[in-house]
């Protein structure tokens, strides 16, 4: 088991304070004691592996799981997230997780549970903002053994762990080697994150509209952008973002994610005019799911037709490779309100999309990006550091235009 906690490297002191919610679970009359007992040893099990992960604490999960396998996968899981440690801005304060019991079954003595986690904290540098996330996850509890049997997030790490296995590298090996690669993975990429030598210094281009003059243009109302995502993030689903496209979850399609179509319901919501003249990333719109363009949902299409060179209908942007940058530039490179998309750690392919919900500094002199996004209805993200999120390049697309025809 990979013991190199961080716990050390924190600058300030945690004053948290945590509960557990059994009020989010409210059984049937038909329900018995048996999926009482499974269901607030699970949320007992995910409490401490939540304070592991947001808090840094050290993590012992061998009086809710026997099998040393699964014990060993979840507490390396805990060590490589704590990896976030390193980063004293990530330090969170008033730490508060509730749960919510979605649907249960029971067979002999297994109860099998899918349960939503919704976290909520103050990152410590920024107590007037509040930040949060949520996840769903599946536990399976041995009523005869009192023991969790099956743990499954399906999140980022264990997407990771699965691509791993699946390899002629690992796939033979010992599953503790695929689990120390992650873990060295994710010390490579947060040791790395911040550097003052490749901050931005110098004032950004902001590019001025070329068919100003000879088409309909307005600006978007970039507040109303973010107040819509840090609202709806975690709704099921999200309200539309104009009041009349329909929203659709996408996560629903086997194999996909509602990222990009929460950023584009987050566009219409700041004013931003669809273009029906294409169902390709020449076009920008939502019918339904059979009329649709495929920029509305997909991450590099929404890029290509937020970046595109000619005028024509729609919100338009310039891209640029994210980066800190010094606060004493007047004319910055991204703002809340713009659009960030990111690869995924190993840079193979630009996988998902958020709003930048604001700024947070990392040393006293530079502005980094803060994040809202949307994955799926059991995950999300509001006001979360950029470099908080395990993933590899990041680029933004800052909306300077939307054309009304």
């Amino acid at each position: 088991m990979l013991k190199k906690r961080l716990a050390s490297l924190l600058s300030l002191a945690l004053c948290a304070s945590v509960f557990f919610s059994g009020t989010a679970y409210a059984a049937e009359p038909e329900e018995n004691d048996q999926v009482q007992n499974a269901y607030e040893l699970a949320t007992q099990a995910l409490s401490d592996f939540n304070r592991a992960e947001y808090l840094y604490e050290d993590i012992d999960l061998s009086e809710y799981v026997a099998d040393p396998d699964l014990l060993t996968y979840l507490e390396n899981k805990a060590d490589a997230l704590q990896v976030k440690s390193i980063q004293p801005t990530f330090d969170k304060v008033n730490f508060k997780d509730g749960f919510t019991l979605l649907s249960h079954t029971v067979s002999d003595n297994l109860v099998s549970m899918n349960i939503l986690s919704q976290c909520s904290y103050n990152y410590a540098d920024l107590l007037d903002v509040d930040s949060g996330s949520s996840y769903g996850v599946t536990i399976t509890i041995d009523t005869l053994t009192n023991r969790i049997t099956k743990w499954e997030t399906n999140d980022e790490y264990d997407e990771e762990y699965q691509s791993l296995m699946n390899t002629s590298t690992y796939s033979a090996a010992d599953p503790s080697d695929a689990q120390e690669t992650i873990y060295n993975n994710y010390q490579e990429y947060y040791s790395s994150l911040f550097n003052p030598e490749n901050a931005i210094t110098e004032e950004a281009e902001i590019l001025s509209d070329p068919g100003a003059n000879t088409r309909a243009v307005t600006t978007l109302n970039k507040s109303a952008i973010v107040s819509w995502a840090n609202s709806n993030h975690d709704k099921k689903p999200p309200r539309s973002g104009d009041g009349s496209t329909p929203y659709y979850d996408f996560s629903k399609v086997p194999g996909n994610y509602d990222c990009t179509n929460f950023v584009s319901h987050a566009l219409l919501a700041g004013g931003a005019t669809k273009n029906t003249s294409s169902k390709d990333d020449k076009g920008w719109y939502y019918s339904s799911m059979s009329n649709r363009s495929t920029s509305w949902s997909g991450v590099p299409n929404l890029y290509n037709f937020l970046t595109r060179s000619s005028t024509t209908k729609g919100p338009k942007g310039s891209s640029s490779a994210y980066s800190t940058f010094s606060s004493s530039v007047t004319s910055r490179p991204y703002e809340a309100g713009d659009v960030i998309q990111f690869r995924d750690l190993y840079n193979t392919m630009w996988r998902h999309s958020g709003i930048i919900s604001g700024y947070y500094s990392p040393d006293g002199t530079h502005l980094a990006a803060m994040v809202t996004c949307r994955t799926s209805e059991l995950a999300s993200e509001c006001n979360k550091k950029a470099e908080e999120m395990s993933y590899g390049d990041k680029r933004v697309i800052r909306l300077y235009a939307n054309y009304t025809s």
